[in-house]
């Protein structure tokens, strides 16, 4: 925590001597050069062809000032000459184009967002190519092939297991915990980026299988408010409701913030039923599926007059709520008696339900040295919280715990010498605690710090060729406290230190067929630590090792019709070394283990295109083939030629967006997903082979905005998961509507 303190300190006095010596003489920025080809930025898979950005206006006022927020409804990118956005600024422009150009990656705008009747990050993201959408609860959706971990999120609890892929909100990592609730409401968005395979330049985290990158907006100086509120009701639930709303200010021609509450309440979509167990006195069987979230945002923005080029960016954001980990979990036929499309869920004794509360505070400064060069200091830090709600049964957590510290140091660049990318230091130090009572005794303390180099540049070394290149190099020192009171063994205490240091190279070649059609290719490693545990029920102690694999990736970009249609295409092998596989050796019995050897590939192909000037339509195909191709641990659940679980052969989807008149837009998207095991080859564990069918409607009258909305219009029985005792279920056919008021 010390060495994450000096390195605040030291972002804290750069930022000052650079202010400082910016008020004292504050040069006129270098007139823009044409851009290298290397910065040649292709938009995402994302078009929405009809508006048109708007210009920002040249004079800074109170009450004229924009902010060039992310496109709604045009996907063209801000041209290379354009100032960057004070939300992305210029690295955080260049490395998400970068990512855009050359590695996998699948955009949502905020016009996807409104579209899609789904309020969180992981419902909305489900019609990705090669993702496999989570039902909720303590799991995340899988990027090919890839979830929550070798089990779920439980893993990060009960083993010690890393999350595969994380979610970045606003420049923050944020904490995947056994809850799995903390800040996944999408509201006030500007834009949801879903990134494939290891990310080495991510702020403030090691990304091994991908990640969910979320954009909020900005304060901008302009007066605006607006109220929100939403309606739905399927069968199992009733009625849920969410309202929210947004408060943006210009405070003074240098200052502005914007305010953000929403909160939504319901009960999730299945019903408890008693069967052989009595409920204990108190305890009220409607309150099992009961949830309620309230999210409060507050952004604060400074560009001040006396400092030209110096951007601050303050944020708040707190969420506290009730959640229950089985949320979408139903029992097999077989016991309850039932069908699956019935969604019942046996009373019985370890029903986990949690009280959750999490807080964020983070800092971006952002200076810009010129035209095209900048310095970013990112510096967060995160609580996230949770525990064993009274109607909660058996099982009882009394506290789980993480903090995160993370300081980030950036310098972006655009046709310096040739060269455009990005260039950071991070630092981090992660503690967890957790804390279990019933039935069994845990007790675990994690010390967990990160020290780590980043880059990501491309290089323009001749007409049309950009070399690609960068990576990250990677300190981490994990130290652990163990104390388990295991069911069928006496109590141990063990004790877990482990440091390396990895290194984690991107190579790539990328060429310029035109100034809007690129193809590149690109090779990059990445890595997900290893931990150790005590099995809860045996009290068996074990370690597990380090996962690495190297990404081969080809991707062509392109821009056809004067952008009314965008087109991705996406190769790719993973070869993995020391794949972690979760197994169970019996029912009481789990385990985490390496393979030596395994892989994937696939290819994805993304387009999107303004048929008319009313008419949009998105599609997408994801192919996966995964296979363990060499197997030591070999039990009954794992051969050589297994599948990793979680991997859909096929993905195909289908998007449409209608204005037969002015103000009216109707919207449908279909989506398949083939069937696949919910971990490794085991048969009586096969999920998926479901489709969905998603439409809507939409009148927009000036700042009123209503919509009504069917999601799953089938009401297609979607199994997620398949367990030894149930199945996880997405949501039932579902009606919603909701009204939107700008002032």
């Amino acid at each position: 925590m010390r060495l994450c303190a000096y390195t605040a300190a030291i972002a804290a006095g750069g930022f000052l001597l650079l202010a400082s010596s910016a008020n004292a003489q504050a040069p006129e920025p270098p007139t823009p050069a044409p851009p290298a080809a290397g910065s040649t930025q292709l938009p995402p898979v994302v078009v929405d062809a009809p508006a048109q950005k708007k210009a920002a206006p040249k004079k800074k006022t109170a009450k004229a000032k924009q902010k060039s927020a992310a496109p709604v409804v045009s996907a063209a990118p801000t041209p290379t000459t354009t100032p960057p956005a004070p939300s992305q600024g210029l690295s955080g422009e260049l490395l998400r184009a970068s990512q855009q150009n050359t590695s996998g990656v699948t955009t949502f705008t905020a016009a996807d967002v409104q579209r899609s009747g789904d309020t969180g990050v992981y419902d909305v993201i489900k019609s990705t190519p090669n993702l496999t959408p989570a039902a909720g609860g303590a799991t995340l959706p899988a990027i090919r092939g890839e979830g929550a971990g070798p089990s779920d999120l439980g893993g990060t609890l009960l083993y010690g297991t890393s999350p595969q892929s994380v979610l970045i909100v606003d420049h923050v990592a944020r904490v995947s915990s056994y809850a799995n609730s903390s800040f996944q409401n999408l509201y006030d968005v500007s834009w949801v980026d879903v990134l494939k395979g290891p990310q080495p330049a991510v702020v403030g985290t090691n990304a091994f299988a991908g990640a969910f990158v979320v954009k909020t907006n900005d304060p901008e100086f302009k007066w605006y408010g607006e109220s929100f509120s939403e309606i739905t009701w399927n069968e199992f639930s009733g009625l849920n409701y969410r309202v929210a709303g947004v408060a943006n200010a210009p405070l003074s021609s240098e200052a502005a913030m914007r305010l953000v509450i929403q909160y939504e309440e319901g009960d999730d979509p299945y019903d408890v039923l008693v069967k052989d167990a009595i409920p204990p006195a108190g305890k009220d069987l409607e309150e099992l599926n009961d949830f309620r979230t309230l999210n409060l945002r507050g952004k604060f923005l400074v560009e001040p007059d006396s400092i030209p080029g110096l951007t601050v960016l303050a944020t708040a954001e707190y969420q506290s709520g009730l959640d229950n980990a089985f949320n979408s979990f139903v029992d097999l036929p077989s016991k309850s008696t039932h069908r699956y499309r019935d969604r019942v869920a046996l009373y019985s004794n370890d029903i986990r339900i949690f009280d959750t509360e999490a807080w964020v505070g983070g800092l971006t400064a952002t200076y810009a040295l010129s035209s095209r060069e900048e310095l970013k200091s990112v510096t967060s830090y995160l609580s996230d919280h949770f525990s064993s709600a009274p109607q909660s049964l058996g099982t009882k957590i009394d506290d789980v715990t993480e903090t995160r510290f993370a300081q980030d140091l950036q310098y972006g660049f655009r046709g310096v010498s040739n060269m455009t990318g990005v260039v950071g230091v991070s630092v981090t130090q992660d503690d967890r605690y957790y804390g279990i009572t019933v039935p069994i005794k845990l007790q675990q303390d994690f010390d967990i710090e990160n020290q780590a180099v980043y880059a990501d540049v491309a290089w323009n070394f001749a007409p049309r060729f950009d070399l690609l290149f960068g990576g990250r190099v990677d300190h981490r020192r994990d130290d652990r406290f163990t104390y388990v009171d295991a069911l069928f063994a006496p109590p141990t205490t063990r004790l877990y230190s482990n440091e390396e240091t990895y290194l984690l190279p991107k190579i790539g070649l990328q060429y310029h067929l035109d100034v809007d059609e690129t193809i590149a290719a690109t090779v990059r490693k990445g890595y997900n630590p290893g931990g150790a545990f005590a099995n809860i029920y045996t009290g068996v102690y074990f370690e597990f090792q380090d996962e690495t694999m190297w990404t081969y990736e080809v991707a062509y970009r392109n821009r056809l019709l004067q952008d009314q249609l965008s087109v991705g295409v996406t190769a790719f092998y993973n070869d993995y070394k020391d794949k972690q596989l979760f197994i169970s050796k019996s029912v009481l019995d789990y385990t985490i283990i390496n393979e030596p050897k395994a892989r994937s590939y696939g290819l994805e192909l993304e387009a999107k295109a303004a048929v008319t000037k009313d008419l949009d339509v998105t599609a997408g195909v994801g192919l996966l083939q995964t296979e363990l191709i060499d197997v030591t641990a070999a039990t009954l659940q794992i051969v050589k030629g297994d599948n990793f679980g979680l991997d859909p052969a096929v993905t195909p989807s289908l998007m449409l967006a209608w204005r037969p008149v002015e103000g009216v837009e109707l919207t449908g998207k279909a989506m398949y997903v083939s069937s696949y095991y919910s971990y490794v080859n085991a048969p009586a564990y096969k999920a998926g082979d479901y489709t969905l069918l998603d439409i809507g409607a939409s009148y927009t009258l000036g700042p009123i905005v209503a919509r009504a909305f069917i999601n799953n219009v089938t009401d297609e029985v979607a199994q997620a998961t398949v367990y030894e005792a149930g199945a996880t279920l997405l949501p039932p056919r579902t009606f919603g509507t909701s009204l939107k008021v700008g002032f």
